[in-house]
């Protein structure tokens, strides 16, 4: 897990909020505070879950993984919200990492374990008293002492913000 501040905090949202950057991942919860509280749970129930609509975690064999909208299907609803001259009070988006960027990750670290060893990596926008950092995240559904992947995600995270914000 690692933070990181951003100090370009305009271009990060255009990027996050007007770009495809961030489509293919899934969106866990956003939280907006602006004027008034809104709340997205990116969990899907098991009868709205249509075609093209959810985002795959990679979990393949474990029936008890959850479904998650991907980020593209609310961004422009996100959009919506925070819009105007005035940046929100506080902003959080929780979002995870797409399953064919989990693989690559994987293979290209060397790491030893599994996806369905992985419950999720993660990665949080969250704005706050004028400041906005990135945080990457990871969680496993076994206990390791392993670090590859983890410490390829913060790398992942920290190259990706480098290069959008460049």
């Amino acid at each position: 897990m690692k933070s990181t501040e951003i100090e370009e905090v305009g271009k990060c949202m255009r990027m996050l909020l007007m770009t495809e950057a961030f489509d293919a991942f899934g969106v866990s919860e956003v939280t907006i505070i602006h004027g008034i509280s809104y709340v997205i749970d990116g969990h899907l129930k098991k009868q709205s879950q249509g075609e093209g609509e959810s985002y795959d975690s990679g979990a393949k064999g474990n029936a008890d993984a959850p479904s998650v909208a991907s980020y593209g299907k609310v961004r422009s609803l996100c959009y919506e919200m925070m819009k105007g001259k005035e940046l929100p009070e506080y902003f959080k988006f929780t979002l995870l990492c797409p399953k064919e960027m989990l693989s690559r990750l994987m293979e290209e670290s060397g790491s030893v374990l599994e996806e369905t060893d992985v419950a999720s990596l993660s990665l949080t926008f969250t704005y706050k008293d004028g400041r906005l950092s990135v945080m990457s995240g990871t969680a496993f559904r076994i206990f390791t002492t392993d670090r590859t992947l983890e410490n390829a995600w913060d790398e992942k995270v920290n190259r990706m913000m480098q290069q959008a914000l460049a």
